[in-house]
């Protein structure tokens, strides 16, 4: 987890300062504007790249064998967190950033002519995309694989009895 999520949040923060959205005007596809993540989106991923950084940072060690199960809780809320940070990002850039890629109409200035133009997707939207999906498979990482230790532990806990009277 602890890998994935500062991965993701890594592409998030490069995908702020990354062109998300290039304008070419007319057929030639000469690039007149290019829009980076921020200020598209008013730098919304950073704070969320901020907080998956610190849910891979926190404490997670190996924990002894009585507190598999409480260890296991916090990862579980961790994983979840981290989870909703993933899909908060991914909504970014399929609800903010991704129409904007797609749009096509014309620009220019009053009292001056107008030509057409349209929108494409630059880098920072697959980067962004990339950093959602990652913290996305962090965050289910650890409730798909877990230690065999915490899996024997489980099975055999205080919870369970194995004799039949």
């Amino acid at each position: 987890m602890r890998t994935g999520g500062l991965g993701g949040a890594a592409l998030l923060v490069a995908a702020e300062f990354t062109t998300v959205v290039s304008v070419q005007e007319g057929r030639a596809g000469a690039v007149t504007a290019a829009v980076t993540g921020g200020p598209h989106h008013r730098w919304a991923l950073l704070p969320i790249a901020a907080l998956a950084g610190a849910l891979s940072f926190a404490p997670g060690g190996t924990p002894r064998r009585r507190e598999v199960r409480r260890a296991h809780a916090g990862t579980v809320a961790r994983a979840l967190a981290l989870g909703a940070l993933g899909l908060v990002a991914l909504a970014i850039a399929v609800r903010i950033d991704l129409p904007a890629s797609r749009s096509a109409g014309l620009i220019g200035q009053a009292g001056h002519r107008y030509v057409a133009a349209a929108a494409s997707a630059g880098p920072g939207l697959y980067l962004e995309t990339l950093g959602a999906v990652t913290l996305l498979l962090a965050a289910a990482a650890p409730l798909l694989w877990r230690r065999p230790s915490e899996r024997a532990d489980r099975a055999t806990g205080p919870h369970r009895t194995t004799d039949i009277v």
